[in-house]
Parts: C-alpha cells; sequence; structure tokens
C-alpha cells in the first residue's frame, strides 16, 4: 500500500513539474513576441530618382517604374517625373535594392538597380535628338516635305511628324534613340517618296537622299530671244505649281519620277500644253511666236497722290477675261505685259474701288485714284436766346389778383353785415 503511495505521488509531481515548465515555455514566447511587436518600427524611406537624357537636359512627364529584384519580383512604386525630371517615391519596408525602368514616350528608356536607401540618383535615359536631313539625288535642298517617324511601343505603334525647313532640316526633339521606320512624303500629299528603317545616333544628323529631279522650262521667241513674264503651270493629280519666266526661264525642283501636265501661256494666250515625263533631270524648251507686246504701268495712289501699297488691281481685256492680277508695293505700282487692245483696269484698296479704261497700242503709264478720305458731314444746331420764360410772371400776377379779389369780397361781406 506504502508503494503505491509513493508511486501516485511521483506522478503527481512529475506532471506538475511538467506543466510549470510548459507554463514558464509558453510565456517567455508570449513575451518574445510582444517585445518584437513593440521594439520592432516600420521602414520608411524617400527616395528621389532624375531622369534626364543624353545631354543631361531633364526629361519631364517621364514613367519612372520601381521593382523588387528576383525571387519574388513584384511593383513597388510608379510614378512620374516633374518639370525638373524627379521623381518622389516614399518607400515603407522596401527591398533592400530595387529595379528601376524608365519609359518615355510609350517605350522603356532606362534599367537600372539601385539601393532603396540611395536617397537620389540620376538615371541617364536613351533619349536625345534626331535630325534628319533630306536632300535630292544631285544634292539640292529638299524644304517642306513632311517627315515621319513611325516606332513600336507596348501601347501599339506611334508615330511623329515634322516638315523639312529652308535647309532641309526636320528636327525632332526629346526622342528615344532607337529604330524608326522612317517615311518621307511629297510636300504635304500622302504620296510617299522615300522609306527605311534607321536607328539614330546622338548629336548626330542622318542624311536622306531621295530619288527627286528638276525640270526646267525655256520659253523662247522665233528669233530666239527669250520671254520674260510667260505663266508657267506644271503639276498632277497631287499638286499643281505655277512659275513666270525671269530671263526666259522657269524652274520647278524636287519632283518625284512621274507624268505631269504643263501648260505656257503668254500675254494671255496659251501657247503649249503637254504631258512630261520626268524620270530625271530634265530640260524642255517652249518657242513662242513673236508678238508685240507692250508694258502697261499702273500706280495706284490717294487724293494727295501718296502711293497706296497692297491695292490689289486686275486688267480685264474686251472680252471680260483676266488678263493679270497682282498687288502693288510700297511704290503703288504694277506692271502688265499685254498685247495691243482695250483693257479695263480694276483697283481694290480696302473698301475702296475705282477703274479705269485703258487703250493700249505702245508702253503706257496709266495713274488710278483712289479716294480713302471720308467725309462726314456734321450739323450744329445753333441755340437762339429768346428771352425769360413769361409763364411764371403771368402766374404770380394771376395769384396777386385772385388774392385781391378775394380780399375785396370778405370786406365787403363784413362791412354788410
Amino acid at each position: 500500500m506504502m508503494c503505491v503511495k509513493n508511486l501516485y505521488f511521483k506522478a503527481f509531481a512529475g506532471r506538475k513539474a511538467f506543466y510549470s515548465k510548459a507554463y514558464i515555455t509558453i510565456l517567455l514566447i508570449a513575451l518574445s513576441l510582444v517585445s518584437s511587436n513593440f521594439f520592432t518600427h516600420a521602414s520608411v524611406v524617400q527616395l528621389k530618382i532624375q531622369a534626364v537624357d543624353v545631354r543631361d537636359a531633364p526629361l519631364a512627364g517621364a514613367k519612372v517604374t520601381l521593382f523588387a529584384p528576383p525571387p519574388g519580383a513584384y511593383l513597388v512604386a510608379e510614378a512620374f517625373t516633374d518639370s525638373k525630371g524627379v521623381a518622389t517615391f516614399t518607400l515603407t519596408d522596401p527591398p533592400d535594392e530595387v529595379n528601376v525602368f524608365v519609359s518615355w514616350k510609350d517605350i522603356v528608356v532606362a534599367q537600372s538597380k539601385i539601393a532603396s536607401q540611395s536617397g537620389f540618383s540620376k538615371i541617364i535615359c536613351n533619349v536625345g535628338l534626331i535630325k534628319v536631313r533630306v536632300m535630292s539625288l544631285t544634292n539640292k535642298i529638299v524644304s517642306s516635305f513632311r517627315v515621319s517617324l513611325t516606332w513600336g511601343t507596348y501601347a501599339g505603334p506611334k508615330s511623329v511628324y515634322n516638315f523639312t525647313d529652308k535647309d532641309g532640316f526636320a528636327v525632332f526633339a526629346s526622342m528615344p534613340l532607337q529604330s524608326y521606320n522612317l517615311d518621307i512624303y511629297w510636300f504635304d500629299t500622302s504620296y510617299k517618296v522615300y522609306s527605311e528603317t534607321f536607328t539614330p545616333k546622338p548629336d548626330t544628323v542622318y542624311e536622306v537622299k531621295a530619288p527627286l529631279y528638276e525640270f526646267l522650262v525655256e520659253v523662247r521667241d522665233t528669233s530666239g530671244r527669250p520671254i520674260s513674264n510667260a505663266e508657267v503651270v506644271l503639276g498632277n493629280s497631287l499638286k499643281t505649281f505655277k512659275s513666270y519666266t525671269v530671263n526666259g526661264i522657269s524652274s520647278f525642283g524636287n519632283l518625284f519620277a512621274g507624268t505631269y501636265s504643263l501648260k505656257v501661256t503668254y500675254a494671255g494666250t496659251v501657247y503649249r500644253r503637254m504631258d512630261v515625263n520626268i524620270d530625271s533631270d530634265k530640260h524642255v524648251s517652249i518657242v513662242v511666236p513673236a508678238i508685240k507686246t507692250y508694258t502697261l504701268t499702273v500706280q495706284v495712289v490717294d487724293e494727295y497722290g501718296k502711293p497706296l501699297a497692297n491695292s490689289k488691281v486686275t486688267v480685264v481685256d474686251a472680252e471680260n477675261k483676266v488678263r493679270g492680277e497682282v498687288l502693288t508695293g510700297s511704290s503703288g505700282s504694277v506692271k502688265f505685259t499685254l498685247q495691243e487692245g482695250i483693257y479695263r483696269v480694276y483697283v481694290v484698296y480696302g473698301t475702296q474701288t475705282s477703274k479705269e479704261d485703258v487703250q493700249l497700242s505702245s508702253d503706257k503709264f496709266q495713274k488710278i485714284v483712289v479716294y480713302t478720305a471720308s467725309n462726314t458731314l456734321t450739323q450744329t444746331t445753333t441755340p437762339y436766346f429768346t428771352g425769360l420764360d413769361p409763364t411764371p410772371i403771368i402766374l404770380v400776377l394771376a395769384s396777386i389778383l385772385i388774392a385781391i379779389a378775394i380780399f375785396f369780397i370778405i370786406v365787403k361781406r363784413i362791412s354788410s353785415t
């Protein structure tokens, strides 16, 4: 019996010790968790990233994306740069390093890995100035042509365009320096004269030789003398050009290969219509019969004899056909080359008009006056002095007479009583 009792007490003591140890262990774990939560604070850092191009110019509006490095890569933050090219991030418990991606015009232009605690980092992006110069095959400048750049992005194809200036340059600022489809269009039309794929380099002019040609028209009379002021019109279904010969020559440049219609008019008469096939630089001579023509000089002046610039002068022949129309310069004068005949000259200056009939049988100078001053008649009414108004005086006198009459009536009644 004593043995059983001793065994019972030993078992009870062992169980009590076990529970005590378990209790202490649980208590220590709880204290550890509480202390870790109490003494541990979330880490918050501020990170600024500046995006610049290859010339160190800031990229405003660039998208900056931060990813945690693999394994377990995830999006940390995303922001756009300000006017100084800076994107500011406030990061809570960030990874030690982040992968930075800078996007510009829907394409990644820079990628880098930086420390989250760095505070500030500048990233140079593959963005710069693209200059394209367009020349003809004979090294003549091509101006006013539309130059288009197309590139692929994660949002689909994108394109921009610009026109070549007087020196043949088309300039594109802040462009990703990557592969482009380069398309050159004939002036402002939809006709493509050149196309290729190229990759621009920083601060490098990309020069293009487009297959364009020059067409020269020479107009002479039957004796071989050059004829000036002949009207030459050249065109196709896309565009029409008009010029006037100088010393018998009129030239048209930057023409693509194809068929054009040509019309030559002199002194109001059409002397040549023809189709011209242009596939290289070409020269055409047009012979015009010798015609006796005269010069009509018209000067437009106001009523004081002062020349009027920017007056529109139109010459119409006896059949009511317009033989010339031009604006006057600072001298108020214009010249027309016309055959012998009767003409009517119309002048428009602002809202004022004038016209004159001219008999032309030799060189003639005609002055036309346009009255520009507006005569405004102003009527002045002279007030007449008519003296004082008698109405108030009459009213006062009448009031006095009435008062006197009433006084006598009252006195008479009193005396009668």
